[in-house]
Order: C-alpha cells, then sequence, then structure tokens
C-alpha cells in the first residue's frame, strides 16, 4: 500500500477503525483479539479478562474460541508471530460479518516493542473488519508518513528515504539492516537492542552522524560505515563485535561503557615501568648473543619464548614468571616447581614445557586438552587455536585436537600418527608443518597432500612457521640457513635478506633481520607501525598481535584487529 492510499485510511482509522481503550462487553458479531503465550496458559490481563468474558480456553494458545481470537506472542522467535498474525487476518477477511477487536498484542505483559508489533498487522489495514488499537495506527501513520521500507516478516529495514531528516527509532525487534538501506540519510538514528546484522554499506555516505551501535551485533558487513563523503562515527561497546570491527577498519569510534584511552595510557605507563625495571629475560638475550643471533645447520632455530592466542600474549621470564600482555590477564601463573623453558598457547589458556620434558598447563580445563598434561620428554612445543603439537625426544610427535568448535576433520591427531625424525612442528586450525632432521618439510592442510608440496626440493631449511583460523585462509613460510626465506602464501618475501627468524599470523608474515628491525608481508595492513620497532632480538606474530622482545629486555606489543 503506498501513503496516498494510507491516508485515504487514516480518518476512517481513527474514528470507527480504532479498538476502543476498554471493552467490557461485545455485540453478538464482535470477537476481541488478544495475545497470549504459545502454551495457552493466558497469563496477560488482556487473557484473562478473554478467559472470563469471552470464551477463551485454557491451554490453546491460538485461535478462535467463543468471542475470543488467541494469538501467541513469541518474543524470542518473531517469526512465528508474524505467521501467526498472517493468519489472524486472513481468518478476518474469510469472515467478513464479524468485527475483530485487536488489543495491544505482547505490549503489556511481554514487554514488545508497540512500532514493531503494529508493523506485523500491516496487512490488517486492508481488512475493514479489523480495528487496531490507537498504539498501532499512530505507529503505522509514522511508518508510512516517512517512506520506510521494512521487510515484509519485519526483520530487516530494507531502504530508509534518503531526503528524510529527523529523529527515527528503528523498532525493537528488528535484527538486520539491509545492504546501503541508510547509504546518504541525514537522519538522527537509534538502532534497537534486537539488532544482529549490519549489511554491506548499510549507514554508507552518513558523515557527521554517531550511531551506537547494540552489544547485540555479531556481524557488520564491508563498507558498512564508510563512503565517498564520509560515514558515521560509531558508539560502541568494550570488547563487543563493533569495538574490534572499528578497530580493524579504522573506523572513528568511542567506547561507551569504558574509558579506553586513560586505559591504554595507564596501560602504557605499567608496561613503560616494568620494562624499566625488567631483567627477566636478560639470560634469554645472553643465550641469542652467544649463538651469535643464529643457528649453525642442523640445530633448530630458538622458539617458544612468546606464546599469542586470540585475546592476549604470554613472555617467558628466566625464572619462569610469565608476563602477560593483553585480555586475558586473569590467567593464573604456572607452577614453579620445575623450570620453565618454552611455553605455547590455545584459545583455553598457555601451557610450559620444562626443563625436565614435562608439560605444566594453565586454564586448560577443556576435555580435549587433558591429555597434554601427561605427556613427557618433550622438547618442542606449539599451540593454535584448539591443538597442542608437541615433539618427543625420540622424533615422534604427539598431538592432541581440542572438542567442541575446535573439532575439525581429518584431526590434526590422524594427520601427524606417522611423521618420525621431526626437529620442529608449526600449527594452525586447519594446517599442521614439521620440519625433519635431515631438512625436509611436512605439511598438512585440508585437501592437500602431505607428500608434494611448495617446499619439496629444499635442504637447507633451518626454521617453520604456519597459521590459519579458517578453512581457506592457509599460510606457511620456512627460513633457509643463508637467511633468505620461502612462502608459498607471501609475494616478495624472497627478497628479504639477512633474516634469522620468521614468525606467520594472520595473513601476516615476519621477519627478524640480524639488525634487530622486522620485515613484513602484511595482507590486512593493521601492523605496519611494527615495522618502526628497533633493537629487535626476538619477535612473534599470531593472529592480529605482535609482540617483540629488544635487546635491552623490554617488550614490544601491537594488536592490528
Amino acid at each position: 500500500m503506498d501513503i496516498e492510499e494510507f491516508e485515504r485510511l487514516i480518518p476512517d482509522f481513527l474514528t470507527v477503525r480504532c479498538t476502543p481503550e476498554r471493552i467490557t462487553s461485545l455485540a453478538e458479531s464482535e470477537i476481541v483479539v488478544f495475545g497470549t503465550d504459545p502454551e495457552g496458559e493466558h497469563t496477560s490481563d488482556a487473557a484473562r479478562l478473554a478467559v472470563k468474558e469471552f470464551g477463551a480456553r485454557q491451554g490453546n494458545g491460538e485461535g478462535l474460541h467463543g468471542q475470543s481470537y488467541a494469538i501467541p506472542v513469541h518474543t524470542n522467535r518473531k517469526g512465528k508471530m508474524v505467521k501467526a498474525v498472517w493468519a489472524f487476518i486472513d481468518f478476518a477477511k474469510a469472515h467478513p460479518k464479524n468485527r475483530f477487536f485487536v488489543l495491544d498484542i505482547g505490549c503489556d505483559t511481554f514487554g514488545m516493542d508497540p512500532a514493531f508489533v503494529a508493523l506485523m498487522f500491516r496487512k490488517a489495514i486492508e481488512v475493514v473488519n479489523i480495528c487496531l488499537p490507537k498504539i498501532f495506527v499512530e505507529e503505522l501513520i509514522r511508518y508510512y508518513e516517512i517512506g520506510v521500507k521494512i521487510s515484509e516478516d519485519c526483520m530487516t529495514v530494507e531502504k530508509f528515504p534518503m531526503g528524510w531528516s529527523g529523529n527515527f527509532i528503528i523498532p525493537n525487534g528488528v535484527v538486520c539492516i539491509d545492504k546501503e538501506a541508510f547509504m546518504g540519510c541525514s537522519c538522527k538514528l537509534e538502532l534497537p537492542e534486537s539488532l544482529s546484522m549490519i549489511l554491506e554499506g548499510a549507514f554508507y555516505d552518513m558523515a557527521g552522524s554517531w550511531l551506537r551501535i547494540p552489544k547485540s551485533v555479531w556481524y557488520i558487513g564491508k563498507e558498512a560505515f564508510c563512503g565517498d563523503y564520509g560515514g558515521p562515527s560509531i558508539l560502541v561497546y568494550y570488547e563487543s563485535y563493533a569495538y574490534h570491527y572499528a578497530k580493524k577498519h579504522r573506523v572513528q569510534y568511542k567506547c561507551i561503557d569504558f574509558d579506553e584511552e586513560t586505559y591504554l595510557r595507564e596501560k602504557r605507563d605499567r608496561e613503560e615501568a616494568f620494562n624499566q625495571k625488567n631483567h627477566g629475560l636478560l639470560k634469554f638475550i645472553t643465550r641469542l648473543g652467544d649463538n651469535g643471533l643464529c643457528q649453525r645447520r642442523g640445530q633448530s632455530v630458538y622458539k617458544g619464548q612468546i606464546a599469542i592466542c586470540f585475546g592476549f600474549a604470554a613472555v617467558l621470564n628466566d625464572d619462569g614468571h610469565i608476563t602477560l600482555v593483553g585480555y586475558n590477564s586473569q590467567f593464573k601463573q604456572l607452577p614453579s616447581d620445575e623450570k620453565i623453558v618454552k611455553i605455547a598457547a590455545t584459545r583455553s589458556g598457555y601451557m610450559g614445557l620444562t626443563e625436565g620434558g614435562r608439560i605444566l598447563t594453565g586454564q586448560l580445563d577443556e576435555e580435549g586438552f587433558q591429555k597434554v598434561k601427561h605427556w613427557s620428554h618433550v622438547k618442542e612445543l606449539v599451540g593454535c587455536e584448539g591443538h597442542v603439537l608437541a615433539v618427543l625426544q625420540d622424533g615422534t610427535v604427539a598431538c592432541t585436537d581440542g572438542s567442541g568448535d575446535w573439532a575439525i576433520k581429518p584431526k590434526h591427531e590422524q594427520l601427524v600418527k606417522d611423521w618420525r625424525n621431526i626437529r620442529q612442528v608449526a600449527a594452525g586450525f586447519s594446517n599442521v608443518m614439521a620440519l625433519t632432521e635431515d631438512g625436509r618439510v611436512l605439511y598438512h592442510c585440508m585437501g592437500a597432500n602431505a607428500n608434494q608440496h611448495f617446499y619439496d626440493g629444499f635442504s637447507d631449511i633451518v626454521q617453520i612457521d604456519c597459521f590459519s583460523v579458517f578453512y581457506g585462509t592457509e599460510s606457511s613460510m620456512v627460513l633457509h640457513e643463508d637467511g633468505t626465506v620461502s612462502s608459498d602464501t607471501f609475494e616478495g618475501v624472497d627478497k628479504w635478506r639477512d633474516i634469522i627468524q620468521i614468525s606467520v599470523g594472520d595473513r601476516l608474515a615476519i621477519g627478524l633481520r640480524r639488525d634487530g628491525r622486522i620485515e613484513m608481508a602484511d595482507k590486512n595492513r593493521t601492523r605496519l607501525e611494527a615495522k618502526k620497532w628497533t633493537n629487535l632480538v626476538y619477535v612473534e606474530c599470531k593472529y592480529y598481535w605482535v609482540v617483540g622482545i629488544t635487546k635491552d629486555g623490554r617488550i614490544l606489543s601491537l594488536c592490528g584487529r
């Protein structure tokens, strides 16, 4: 229905087609339409009145009984409620001799937004024997006057008129803003707490606006807040999906519930104070210096001083104490009854390899990781996402896959069971990698053949690394004895020279040069600031993090999500 036709019906709605504010009796042909819970327990005031006066029955949550028609209110499955409303409208069309008085369904006991419920009854406008409550009529008048286009099931705002200005509150119940729905608009907009998806270009060219993004949003499409003339700025909740989206895509934002600027300033001050006093890495740095910051052929490049997972990084000090960087500072320190010489991390926590070849775990309570506590004679240890790999003294590999969300097929445990004479291992979510004692690389990713790979033919490899978050984003790289690198993923890295250590993260490759600076290939271009770091002796990257150790024992970190 267009605005002209609706405006013709407005006088009729506000007089003869408006449900009376109070109904105490009905004529023989009149029927009251009320909302109730799907089980028909009739707990709301309107439902109890329908049972007492108009023939509604307990246990019947939908349909006609006596002079009452029940519509089930689904607060969490609103699509089912929309279908129930449509079924009622069809029923009313089929009974033109009856007059139906719709109450403010879902808006009292159930707490639904009247504007959202009103949209469910849009089809009732053309059915002359249906009367709507005044609050629904007022919301529909506003909806048609503005010219908003909302999907038939009321879940998606499809288009908003570019020329309209003023304040507009999207009804609570809408879950999606469609592609380019508010492109070029200049209205002041309030988003509902029910919103979960903002599609591509939804607020394109809304320059000068501030939008509060609810915590409920879990998907934001490309260029949602961009524009040729500038996009809107956003108000976000700290650590919400929108917060991380804004940081990754460089959208101007402010935290609603957290003074991030003060927090970051205080965090920098604390880290600087710690770094000035920190001497816990001096033995590690001395050991690197004694080895010439490089390894001879046949020896592993030293790894395991820094462990990084999704939200945190851990740095191992000489006394076994762990310095935590990032969000998961609640993780407890590892037990210190034995000296820890290397660390690794997964989403569930981090673990340490002792001088005696045992593994100490912290916060690894997930069922799939219990077996790592019983491994012994371990000489190398890595973790990623939900997987832990260890090289044992006999050259075989122990592996465990996390349960639940981290269970992949085929499991890493099956892929590495036949590996022998292994010196180093590396792991991502969907790829695993190993370096043999004779310098060969074994590689597995989903669908790849372990016996045929880019690195076949090389015999001078001294270090390997790989990473993946999801299928199709596998990355890997190797370091050669002469300080050059090779990669099947990153272009241009074969031009790097004098590299003494490598690391691979989320669409990111890093090579540490002998002069203490780093080479970097960053497909996201969000971590390039780390290229300014100097005097480094060790660096690691995983996920969005880059963490380095300097010659004077300072810890540098950058999160470029």
